[in-house]
């Protein structure tokens, strides 16, 4: 009996140790129009100093045909609730994209229909750092006009902030529902989430 529950413990903290990523998974029921004429921010925390290394989101096109994908991956500093200074205009080179086999469903005014998934990753350059215990808002932008940032049910930091038909990096910013679909690859051993 004892051993079984050292063997659970053991097994938690190396689970524990593992989880310096930041993830809000997708939620296959909706997403939210991010591209050349709404930009959406997600807000995250680490809870210490910490360096991403990759960033990785869900998302489809709502049309058939093969779009290009013209992505802008940007890091924000808080101001007040909303997007503040811009941090970093990641460069988007060599973005990863694959086919997940599940669906993005589209149940809004603007959007109704089943969307194939994609799974996007982005390895940075050199990693960015960033300091615990402050918020951070992430913002991805796909100026293909036909693109949906996928929806996430997690409850951390609940809720996004749009910029509707106005400068995706000033804004002005608004409040919104739900979460978005991303995570947050980082140096292994540089910090944990909040």
């Amino acid at each position: 009996m004892r051993q079984s529950i050292f063997a659970g413990l053991f097994s938690l903290a190396i689970l524990s140790s593992a989880a310096a990523d930041y993830r809000q998974s997708p939620g296959h029921f909706g997403g939210f129009d991010s591209d050349n004429t709404i930009a959406v921010a997600d807000e995250f925390v680490f809870d210490q100093d910490t360096a991403i290394k990759a960033v990785s989101w869900w998302g489809g096109h709502t049309d058939d045909a093969s779009v290009p994908d013209d992505f802008a991956v940007r890091i924000f500093a808080d101001n007040g609730g909303q997007p503040g200074a811009l941090l970093a205009d990641l460069p988007v080179a060599g973005i990863q994209q694959h086919r997940t086999g599940n669906y993005v469903n589209g149940e809004s005014p603007r959007r109704f229909g089943m969307y194939r998934e994609y799974h996007y990753r982005l390895t940075l350059t050199a990693p960015l750092a960033l300091k615990g215990g402050a918020k951070y808002w992430l913002s991805i932008v796909n100026r293909s006009e036909t693109w949906l940032w996928e929806a996430s049910n997690s409850p951390l930091y609940w809720g996004v902030q749009r910029a509707l038909g106005t400068d995706p990096i000033y804004g002005p910013w608004v409040p919104y529902l739900d979460n978005t679909a991303f995570e947050l690859e980082t140096v292994k051993g540089a910090g944990a989430v909040k």
